[in-house]
């Protein structure tokens, strides 16, 4: 089989290994037919500015597949069931029978359903910035992680919630997906536009604009006096800067979020998607060959790609 390797910063292979063998009686082989692309996280880790990897790295980290065989003790998963799992960019995949592995149904496609995992990333920060009923929300990023945070905001209670992006593009799917206020900021001051629409700035604002500086400051100035502030992205080489006296002197408290905490996110994100709770369909997806790699994150390198959710095609 195939499987993607970084062996070192802006050098990513190809490389041929073995098929994982079921070698304990709770495993499951899964052959992979779509992963998805982290647009931010991979960037890092190709470029070398994500200071706690280790190389040769295998990048990715949500797969959709169809189970070919199981140990005799997987009781919940069945050969021929497709699922979705945490698994790296590879042509088979081995998981333990567990919270990390989910089926699913035939209504949903198997592309969108690599949307579960960063869906529980949602979910957790939903978590941590403690959405209250009727919150004022502010999302600073429309990428597919923006997109998906406000959906799980609406769900969790949020009374409006506004989404800042620099592409128009990415503005008119939140508007679809439910945003009451969309702002560019390349036309439009986000924090003013907030407050002279709802009269406040929000209780809760989060970062999802891959740690973009400007992001992070225009969240600040975003959030009223006493808010909370979740910076989601990795930050420029690792490093946050932001305004120090607005932060002082509205007392406001910084988070950060990442990955999907507990395992009940997983569960819960996949199960809104299958009820429609979450609307995968309307976020717009582009299927490339796993074999377009190199060419994939050179354009993330350069910062100009069209498109919000990308995955592999492995079959």
């Amino acid at each position: 089989m195939q499987r993607i390797v970084i062996t070192k910063p802006f050098d990513v292979k190809i490389e041929e290994t073995q098929v994982p063998e079921i070698d304990k009686d709770n495993l499951i082989l899964i052959r992979t037919e779509y992963s998805g692309v982290s647009l931010g996280t991979e960037k890092l880790f190709f470029e070398g500015t994500w200071e706690l990897a280790k190389y040769p790295l295998y990048p990715g980290y949500e797969v959709v597949g169809i189970v070919e065989k199981v140990g005799k003790d997987v009781k919940n998963i069945s050969i021929g069931d497709r699922v979705v799992t945490f698994a790296p960019h590879a042509g088979y995949v081995r998981v333990f029978e567990n919270a990390e592995c989910q089926k699913v149904p035939s209504h949903i496609k198997p592309e969108k359903a690599t949307l579960a995992i960063l869906g529980a990333t949602a979910m957790h920060a939903v978590e941590r910035g403690d959405i209250q009923p009727d919150s004022k929300v502010a999302i600073f990023g429309a990428g597919v992680l923006g997109l998906l945070l406000l959906q799980h905001v609406k769900l969790a209670g949020a009374g409006f919630v506004m989404v800042s992006d620099m592409v128009d593009e990415k503005l008119a799917v939140a508007t679809e997906l439910g945003a009451d206020l969309v702002v560019n900021p390349k036309h439009k001051s986000p924090s003013e536009t907030l407050k002279n629409k709802t009269g406040e700035l929000a209780d809760v604002s989060y970062e999802v604009a891959g740690g973009s500086a400007k992001a992070q400051e225009e969240a600040l100035c975003s959030t009223r006096k006493q808010g909370r502030v979740l910076f989601m992205g990795g930050g420029d080489k690792g490093v946050v800067r932001f305004p120090y006296r607005l932060f002082f002197n509205n007392e406001l408290t910084i988070m950060a979020s990442k990955a999907t905490g507990k395992l009940e996110n997983f569960e819960k994100s996949v199960a809104r998607i299958i009820n429609k709770q979450i609307n995968v369909d309307a976020i717009p997806t582009k299927i490339v060959p796993y074999t377009d790699i190199a060419q994939i994150y050179d354009m993330l390198i350069k910062g100009n790609y069209p498109f919000i959710h990308l995955v592999l095609k492995w079959n």
